[in-house]
């Protein structure tokens, strides 16, 4: 029988590399703010057709913007190809009102979805008080260009348990002023829970890895065990690397 606990645990240098760097920008991860729901869609479109999907993707920023759309909506695309858009909602009752806003635009709402292969959606909430956001960030949120994504997807019953390793990693960020900030947010409803999704920011991918050195150097062994023992909890931990695009974002 495969030992998952223990593979997680050779993934630690891996893992370890992983959360040391990102700028948080998003207000919704501040420790004294209330949690909300947010929409992640997933994208994959055909082969062939990115400039098809991009352009009716940017006329459908227009209509929202010309007609004042209340959800903003933050667009990145990974290595391979795959868009995740990003849609805060508050509560529950904001997904009706999305679907309502959306359905009562005027004219013929422009289709980019001939260009979309398939599409998968995750429901997770905010959490702040796990989320670490820097009293001094590195950058400001206009030079993000960068989104890190490190998916953690947990056994059954590890919840509780890997919400209070979350919070001493980010009590130990804070403890050591770091710079760069984690978003973190966990599974309502999706395709593979439970999971924790934590996400950071960087200038760039260059940024985002010039930063890892540094930070671990000066968090040391407690955060290698830290990360540790997340990964005992895990069933399996999978990331992702996206650029953020803002031409396609709607704010």
């Amino acid at each position: 029988m495969e030992d998952r606990p223990m593979r997680n645990i050779c993934f630690v240098a891996g893992l370890t590399s992983l959360w040391l760097s990102g700028a948080t920008t998003f207000t919704a991860a501040q420790p004294n703010q209330e949690s909300q729901l947010l929409s992640i869609l997933e994208l994959s479109v055909k082969p062939g057709m990115i400039d098809e999907y991009e352009a009716g993707r940017k006329r459908v920023i227009e209509r929202w913007a010309e007609n004042d759309f209340s959800f903003p909506a933050q667009i990145s695309v990974d290595d391979s190809g795959v868009y995740r858009q990003v849609s805060f909602r508050g509560g529950w009752a904001d997904f009706e009102r999305y679907d309502q806003e959306n359905q009562a635009l005027p004219g013929d709402f422009p289709a980019a979805t001939a260009a979309v292969d398939h599409v998968r959606q995750s429901i997770l909430r905010t959490r702040p008080d796990l989320s670490y956001v820097p009293a001094n960030p590195r950058f400001p949120n206009s030079e993000a260009a960068f989104i890190r994504y490190v998916f953690i997807h947990l056994q059954p019953g590890q919840q509780a348990a890997a919400a209070e390793t979350m919070r001493q990693i980010s009590a130990l960020r804070r403890r050591h002023d770091i710079q760069d900030g984690i978003i973190v947010t966990s599974s309502v409803v999706g395709h593979d829970s439970p999971m924790l999704l934590l996400r950071f920011h960087a200038r760039d991918v260059e940024d985002y890895y010039a930063q890892r050195r540094e930070i671990q150097e000066r968090l040391g062994d407690e955060f290698t065990t830290l990360v540790r023992r997340m990964g005992q909890l895990a069933r399996r931990i999978e990331t992702s690397n996206n650029v953020w695009r803002r031409d396609l974002s709607y704010q």
